[in-house]
C-alpha cells in the first residue's frame, strides 16, 4: 500500500497551530543533529518530557532506524489504554512467550508489558526480534492500539480497507484518517521506521495536532467524531497527552427537551393604548444614529432614535419615549419581558429588535443528583432575541421570540437581515443532546446536528461558534445557522463578508545556532485566528480560515477593502525578555482567499497598540509606551509601508475620521517627563485629550488642535466604546459623556509638636545618681498637606471643532441633582447624547432631558423612568421636583427578619430640604 494514495485527507507541512503545554520558557542544548529538520519540533517535544534521550555524544541520529525493542518502550510511555504491568515473575518467564528475549535483557520488562497489554503478538515462531527495525506497517499498528478507540477509529478505517484489504491497512489509514502521517517523513509500508519519523508520528497523536495544510473548513461525519475532536482540541490546548490515568470518562447527558421552555411572551406597559401612533405629529427628517463602524452595517446599542421616538434599553427593559416635538416629551411605552436582561436594539423603520440574555434556574440538589451533572450552572445562559412592530409607537407588538441556547459574541444587522454570534461550551461533551438548542416563536429545534458542524484542523477552543442569521421583516422566513468548532471573541462585518476573530495563544519551538551547537527553546505567543464567512441574506458560507501573529485589540482593527482583509495585531513579551525579545506590533493584509499578501512587522518595538483606523488605502496604528506614535500606512496590498510618523505626549484610544484629510483623536495626556521615561506611571497622567490630526500629507501628519479635558481621573465611555460618541458632521458638533476630574493644590501646613525629649536619671558606680538637666522642646514638625483628586463633573459635553480654529465647548449638561456632589450614582450617569432636529436630547439610565443644540435646558422638559408597576412611568420632574427645592424620598422596602432591606428613591413624593 502506498502512503500517500489516500485522497480524502489533507498531506504536508503541519500548521502550527496549538499551544503546548509548559510552566516557564527555558533554554536547553538540543540535539546537534536536528536542526532544519521537518521532525525538529517533534523530537524536542519528546526529549522534554524524557520520553527520548538520545545519545551520549550528544546526537539524536533522527535517520537511524529503531529497533523494535526500542520502539516498545516508548510506546508504553505514551500509550492512553490501560496497561497492564508485568510482575517479576511473569518478566522472569518472559522467554516462555518469546525464545529470543531473556529475563535480562534491558527490554524485557517492556515487551513482557507490551504483550500482556495486548500490543504486541511476535512471529510464528515465537520470536519478538528486539533489535530488528520496526517498519511502517508494524509501527502503524502498536501506535493504533496503544492509543484506543476512543482516541482512533479502527472500525471506521477497517470497513475504508475493504474485506480484501492486507493486515496492516486499517492501521494506516486509521492514522492517515487522524492526519498523523507526515508522508513526506516516511516511505511504504516496508520500509524501516526511522527515529525521526517516529517521533513526529507520535508527536501528532500525544497532541493531537493533525498534519494538514489547508483553509478550507472539514465537516463532522458524526457525532462520535465530534467528540473525538473535542478532545483532540483538549490535548492541543492542554500541551499534549492525556496519560492514561486521565482519559475522560462517559458522561451523562445534561440537556432534555423539557428544560428548554418556550420564552415568555412580552409585557407591556403603556401610559394610555390608543389606535393614535404618533399623536399627529410627523418625525423630524434629519437626527443621529449610532456611531458605526462600515455604512449599511448596523450595530446594537442602548440608545436608538428615529426622529421622533427615541428607544432606550434600560434595566432589562425598554423604554419609548416620545422626544419630538420636545415640548411634548412623553413616554408612551414600556416593555418588559419575563425573565429576559434586554442589553442592546436595533431600530429600522417600524421594526425595533432587542438582544439579551436570559439566565435558567440553577438545578436543584435532587435533579443534579438525578442527572449525575457536574455543575448547575451548565447551559445556564441562553442568547434572546424579540422582535416588535412598532407602527403604533404606544402598542408595539412582538412579532418574532427567538431563543439560542448558549453566550452571544456580538451581532450585525445588513438590511432586513440579523447576524447573531454565539457560543456555546462543549468542553464536556458525550452526547448529542447537550448541543445547542433554539426556540423560534415556541417551536424547539437543535441549532445544528452533529453532521451539521465543521472544523478547521488544530483549532484549539472547545466551543461551538453559531452564526444564526434571522430576518427579523418575514418572520416566517426559517432561522438559518452556520456552525464551527472553535470560539471567537472579535468580530468585524462588512456587507458582504463576516471575519470572526479567535484569540489564542500557542507555544512555538525556537532553535538558534551558536557556534557548533543548536540552542533550542519553547516559547509563548499570541496568535489570532480568523474565519471568514460570506454573507447573502440569510445564506452563510465559509470561505476560509488561517491564522497571523499577536491578538487584535477591538474591531477597529480590522478592516475589509477591495477584497483585501486588513489587521492590526499585537505580539505581546509576557513569556520573553523584554530586553532581547520586545513586544511589537504587525499590520497584516489578507486576500480573499485569507492568503497573506503584505505585512509589516516590528511596528513600534515595546509599545502596546492603542487605537488603529483603515480609512480606503491608507491605515492608521497609534502604539504607545511614553509617547504616542501615530504611524500612516499606505495599504498596498502587497507592499504596505509606513510612510508617515508623529511623535506627541499621549495617545488616542479612538480615532475618527472627519474626512479623508482629517481625525479626530480622543485619548489621553500625559506630562513632558513622560518621554524620558521607560514606563509611565500615574503622577505622569493629565486628562483626557481631544485631537485634530491632518493627514492631508502622508509623510507628515500633524496634530493641529489639541484639547485637554481635566486632570487625570478625567474619563469618558468613548474611550472604550466609540458607540458613546455624537458626531455631527455638518454642523461639526462632537459629544460624549465625561466624568472630570480635578487636582485641587492644598496649600496648607500640618504642623505638630515634636514630642520632649526624655531626659533619665543615672546611677554612678560610685553610687551617686546623676540627673541631667533637660529643657522643654515646644517647636513643632510641620509637612505640607497632599494635593487632592476630585471629581469635579458627572454628564456630557458639547463641542464645535474646526480644522482652522480647533474645539471650542459649546455646552455642558448633568443629571447629577445640585445636592449631589459626589458623582457615584450610576442612575444620573450619562450615556448617550442624540440630536433631533435643532433638539439634543440626554439620556442617563434614569432620566431623558430635554436641550437645545447648547445642552442649555430649552424647555425645561425632562423625563423620568421609574420602576414600571412601583410610581407613575411618567414623570414630569418640573411638577415636582425642583432640584433646588426638593429632593427624593426615600422609601424603606418591607423585607424579612434579619434579611438586608434595601432603600429605594421614588418621586412621586418630594421631601422639602431642611
Amino acid at each position: 500500500m502506498n502512503i500517500t494514495q489516500k485522497t480524502n485527507i489533507f498531506i504536508g507541512t503541519s500548521l502550527t497551530t496549538l499551544a503546548l503545554v509548559s510552566s516557564s520558557v527555558f533554554a536547553a542544548q538540543a540535539f546537534s543533529d536536528i536542526g532544519g529538520r521537518a521532525d525538529t519540533e517533534a523530537i524536542e517535544y519528546l526529549k522534554q518530557r524524557y520520553i527520548v534521550n538520545g545519545f551520549k555524544d550528544g546526537t539524536y541520529k533522527p535517520e537511524q532506524p529503531i529497533t523494535r525493542a526500542e520502539f516498545t518502550k516508548i510506546l508504553l510511555n505514551t500509550a492512553q489504554i490501560s496497561i497492564n504491568k508485568c510482575s517479576k515473575k511473569e518478566v522472569n518467564n518472559i522467554s516462555t512467550i518469546f525464545s529470543d528475549v531473556n529475563s535480562s535483557d534491558w527490554f524485557a520488562e517492556y515487551v513482557c508489558t507490551a504483550q500482556k497489554s495486548g500490543l504486541v503478538k511476535g512471529y510464528n515462531d515465537n520470536t519478538f526480534r528486539p533489535n530488528v527495525a520496526i517498519n511502517v506497517a508494524e509501527s502503524a499498528k502498536i501506535i493504533t492500539l496503544s492509543q484506543g478507540e476512543k482516541l482512533i477509529d479502527i472500525t471506521s478505517a477497517e470497513k475504508e480497507a475493504g474485506e480484501n484489504a492486507q493486515w496492516f491497512e486499517k492501521y494506516i489509514i486509521a492514522l492517515q484518517n487522524e492526519n498523523a502521517i507526515n508522508s513526506d517523513l516516511i516511505g511504504d509500508e516496508n520500509s524501516s521506521l526511522n527515529r525521526g519519523a517516529m517521533a513526529d508520528i507520535i508527536w501528532h497523536v500525544s497532541t493531537g495536532k493533525e498534519v494538514t495544510e489547508t483553509n478550507e473548513p472539514l465537516e463532522i461525519s458524526s457525532c462520535a467524531v465530534l467528540e473525538k475532536q473535542i478532545n483532540k482540541s483538549k490535548q492541543r490546548n492542554s500541551g499534549g497527552m492525556y496519560f492514561r490515568n486521565n482519559i475522560p470518562m462517559d458522561s451523562v447527558s445534561v440537556m432534555e427537551s423539557d428544560n428548554f421552555s418556550p420564552p415568555s411572551k412580552a409585557l407591556f406597559k403603556s401610559k394610555s393604548i390608543t389606535t393614535e401612533s404618533l399623536g399627529g405629529t410627523e418625525p423630524a427628517d434629519d437626527f443621529s444614529t449610532t456611531n458605526i463602524q462600515e455604512i449599511g452595517v448596523d450595530e446594537a446599542d442602548i440608545i436608538k432614535n428615529d426622529g421622533s421616538h427615541i428607544f432606550i434599553a434600560r434595566n432589562g427593559e425598554i423604554r419609548i419615549v416620545k422626544a419630538y416635538p420636545q415640548n411634548e416629551m412623553t413616554e408612551d411605552a414600556v416593555i418588559s419581558i419575563n425573565n429576559m436582561h434586554i442589553k442592546e436594539l436595533f431600530l429600522s423603520g417600524d421594526t425595533l429588535v432587542a438582544t439579551g440574555y436570559k439566565k435558567a434556574l440553577p438545578y436543584t440538589n435532587k435533579e443534579l443528583k438525578m442527572k449525575k451533572i457536574a455543575s448547575p450552572y451548565y447551559n445556564s445562559i441562553s442568547t434572546e432575541v424579540r422582535v416588535f412592530d412598532i407602527s403604533d409607537r404606544k402598542n408595539p407588538i412582538e412579532t418574532r421570540s427567538v431563543s439560542l441556547e448558549g453566550h452571544i459574541v456580538s451581532s450585525r444587522k445588513i438590511g432586513d437581515i440579523l447576524y447573531l454570534i454565539t457560543n456555546q461550551d462543549l468542553y464536556n461533551y458525550s452526547t448529542k443532546d447537550q448541543l445547542p438548542a433554539f426556540s423560534d416563536n415556541g417551536a424547539i429545534s437543535q441549532i445544528a446536528k452533529c453532521d451539521q458542524i465543521s472544523y478547521f484542523p488544530n483549532f484549539t477552543s472547545q466551543n461551538l461558534t453559531t452564526i444564526a442569521a434571522i430576518n427579523v421583516k418575514n418572520t416566517e422566513e426559517k432561522i438559518t445557522f452556520k456552525s464551527i468548532l472553535g470560539a471567537g471573541n472579535n468580530i468585524y462585518s462588512s456587507l458582504h463578508n463576516l471575519f470572526i476573530v479567535q484569540s489564542d495563544s500557542k507555544q512555538e519551538f525556537i532553535t538558534n545556532q551558536q557556534g557548533s551547537n543548536t540552542v533550542a527553546y519553547w516559547d509563548w505567543k499570541n496568535i489570532s485566528r480568523i474565519s471568514k464567512f460570506s454573507l447573502n441574506k440569510t445564506s452563510v458560507d465559509f470561505v476560509a480560515q488561517t491564522e497571523v501573529d499577536g491578538s487584535v485589540l477591538n474591531k477597529y482593527s480590522m478592516s475589509e477593502f477591495e477584497d483585501n482583509f486588513r489587521i492590526a495585531t499585537h505580539v505581546n513579551s509576557q513569556w520573553r525578555n523584554r530586553t532581547t525579545d520586545p513586544s511589537y506590533n504587525i499590520v497584516t493584509i489578507l486576500d480573499k482567499n485569507l492568503k497573506k499578501s503584505g505585512e509589516i512587522r516590528n511596528i513600534a518595538e515595546g509599545e502596546n497598540i492603542k487605537s488603529v483606523r483603515f480609512m480606503g488605502n491608507r491605515g492608521f496604528v497609534v502604539t504607545f509606551k511614553s509617547i504616542d506614535p501615530l504611524f500612516v500606512i499606505d495599504m498596498n496590498p502587497t507592499n504596505p509601508k509606513i510612510v508617515g510618523e508623529l511623535k506627541i505626549p499621549g495617545w488616542s484610544d479612538y480615532l475618527h475620521p472627519i474626512d479623508e484629510n482629517y481625525l479626530i483623536g480622543f485619548g489621553k495626556e500625559v506630562n513632558a517627563e513622560s518621554a524620558n521615561n521607560e514606563r509611565l506611571t500615574w503622577d505622569m497622567l493629565m486628562g483626557m485629550k481631544i485631537s485634530i490630526f491632518d493627514v492631508s500629507d502622508l509623510k507628515n501628519p500633524k496634530e493641529i488642535h489639541k484639547t485637554v479635558i481635566g486632570d487625570k481621573g478625567t474619563d469618558s465611555e468613548i474611550l472604550r466604546n466609540p458607540k458613546a460618541l455624537f458626531f455631527d458632521a455638518e454642523r461639526k458638533l462632537i459629544g460624549f459623556p465625561v466624568q472630570i476630574t480635578k487636582i485641587i493644590p492644598n496649600n496648607q501646613e500640618f504642623c505638630k509638636p515634636i514630642e520632649p525629649q526624655v531626659c533619665e536619671c543615672k546611677t554612678l558606680d560610685d553610687g551617686n545618681t546623676v540627673c541631667p538637666s533637660c529643657p522643654a522642646i515646644t517647636a513643632t514638625d510641620c509637612i505640607d498637606m497632599p494635593e487632592e483628586t476630585k471629581r469635579v463633573f458627572s454628564g456630557a459635553q458639547l463641542y464645535s471643532f474646526d480644522i482652522h480654529s480647533g474645539f471650542k465647548l459649546e455646552g455642558a449638561v448633568s443629571h447629577f441633582p445640585d445636592y449631589i456632589k459626589i458623582y457615584w450614582d450610576y442612575a444620573y450617569t450619562i450615556k448617550r447624547l442624540v440630536r433631533i432636529g435643532e433638539n439634543m436630547y440626554s439620556i442617563s439610565n434614569d432620566m431623558i432631558k430635554g436641550l437645545d443644540m447648547h445642552l442649555k435646558k430649552d424647555t425645561s422638559k425632562e423625563v423620568l423612568f421609574t420602576k414600571a408597576g412601583t410610581c407613575s412611568e411618567i414623570e414630569d420632574v418640573s411638577s415636582c421636583m425642583n432640584r433646588q427645592e426638593c429632593e427624593p424620598l426615600f422609601v424603606q422596602y418591607p423585607c424579612d427578619e434579619g434579611a438586608i432591606c434595601i432603600q429605594q428613591a421614588i418621586f412621586d413624593s418630594c421631601a422639602k430640604i431642611q
